[in-house]
């Protein structure tokens, strides 16, 4: 199974500018999207007694963050936890 859902942020809001019905969104489709697809991924695998990985990718901004784009950074953090 490979997880590769999400969008990018369409602001570039900074934490001071914070809009937090585009924080609800992006996170709703980026960390909850992926939290249904690891779930059902994983179920469907156990319920069939499958061996196997299931592969999540993100991007280069989970391991840094930046100014702007806050939104999308966190939630490209929250998704390299939820993997982990």
């Amino acid at each position: 199974m490979f997880d590769n859902c999400g969008i990018v942020s369409n602001t570039v809001q900074t934490v001071l500018e914070l809009d937090f019905a585009a924080f609800d969104r992006l996170f709703t489709i980026n960390v909850s999207g992926m939290a249904a697809c690891l779930k059902h991924a994983a179920r469907a695998m156990v319920e069939l007694n499958v061996i196997g990985n299931i592969v999540c990718m993100t991007c280069t901004g989970t391991s840094f963050g930046k100014e702007r784009n806050t939104d999308y950074y966190t939630s490209k953090h929250a998704m390299l936890g939820l993997a982990r």
